[in-house]
């Protein structure tokens, strides 16, 4: 819920295809597609969105997982220590 996803589609991409919904414990990431898929929206896997998920939520199809669990950027650090360093820098 850290929302760089959805920042980074907007002000990157271009695009919308990710926003929060509901509030507080009931927030949850929604897809900007009739379905509410992924694979039904605008999203392209050269979008900024598809490489800035610090939990790996969102990964790139066929190669999400080359880089071994355990070793992958998420894996290292502290998700909030990720979060605001990348809040600190353009998306």
């Amino acid at each position: 819920m850290c929302e760089l996803c959805v920042r980074a589609s907007r002000d990157v991409d271009g695009k919308s295809v990710f926003r929060l919904a509901g509030r507080g414990r009931e927030s949850h990431l929604v897809v900007n597609s009739p379905t509410g898929q992924l694979g039904d929206s605008n999203f392209a896997v050269d979008d900024k969105a598809a490489t800035v998920c610090p939990v790996g939520a969102i990964l790139k199809k066929r190669v999400g997982y080359v880089v071994p669990i355990g070793e992958r950027v998420y894996d290292r650090e502290p998700i909030s220590a990720q979060v605001k360093r990348l809040a600190t820098r353009e998306v």
